[in-house]
């Protein structure tokens, strides 16, 4: 197993972080800001009329509310994520990462759609997924239950973790091939970071804990996303970077 690799991507994520950190540090704060805003006004501005509808058994009052702000924060905010993933995927061709790649979604009307297209079916597909795990762990823990309670609910709980984290490997790439191949759809991106996930669970799975370290600052957050890039072009050296070109395809 080549854990050179991993050293070598963290060096690699390094290197471009600090060439564009001015980018990726003004980028990450607006986006914390700007969702934040969106945050606000989508939920934290109208939790008290929701609550008031709802005392006053308004709930058709209420749900709507609660449509339109959630609608809201999923506008915003999904073409800032997809712009984030561009911004480290760019950083990863030593391009000249600039603040204004932040936006870059908005700016493109397709990789605006596409960012929509991705929140939306990728919120779909975890929500199945990981109520058909939460089902088939605690099935298993209610069956184990039935010798030792306790011992069930710790099988039960433990297995619900271990399903979830070959679901995360398996989905770890998706975002990032989604945003390197804007002539694919959805579909193909999963498969291919499914088929990443399958070939390198060990090295995927070393990723993601590592991504995760590399992001537990709010401003090194762009260096946990180059530092995925760097390893998914390492894992699958045959994908080709289109990020960027939306509009020329």
């Amino acid at each position: 197993m080549e854990f050179g690799l991993l050293v070598d991507g963290v060096k690699k994520a390094g290197r471009s972080y600090l060439d564009n950190i001015v980018a990726y540090l003004v980028g990450i704060v607006l986006f914390f800001i700007i969702a934040g805003i969106a945050y606000f006004i989508g939920f934290g501005g109208d939790f008290w009329a929701v609550y008031e509808a709802f005392v006053n058994g308004e709930f058709g009052l209420s749900l709507l509310i609660m449509i339109v702000t959630t609608v809201i924060g999923f506008l915003l905010i999904s073409p800032l994520t997809y712009s984030l993933y561009y911004m480290a995927i760019k950083g990863t061709r030593s391009s000249d990462v600039k603040i204004g790649d932040l936006f870059y979604a908005f700016k493109s009307g397709k990789a605006y759609v596409r960012s929509l297209i991705y929140t939306l079916v990728y919120a779909i597909i975890i929500a199945v997924v990981t109520a058909l795990v939460a089902l088939v762990s605690d099935f298993v823990g209610y069956v184990i239950a039935f010798a030792s309670e306790s011992v069930g609910i710790l099988i039960g709980g433990l297995l619900y973790i271990i399903l979830m984290l070959l679901v995360e490997i398996f989905f770890f790439f998706t975002i990032y091939i989604y945003v390197m191949r804007p002539d694919e759809g959805f579909f193909y991106a999963l498969k291919e970071s499914i088929s990443v996930g399958k070939s390198n669970i060990v090295m995927v799975l070393l990723t993601i804990i590592i991504s995760w370290i590399l992001s537990i600052l709010i401003i090194t957050i762009p260096l946990g996303y180059i530092f995925g890039a760097y390893m998914l072009k390492e894992l699958n050296p045959m994908l080709k970077d289109m990020s960027g070109m939306e509009s020329e395809v």
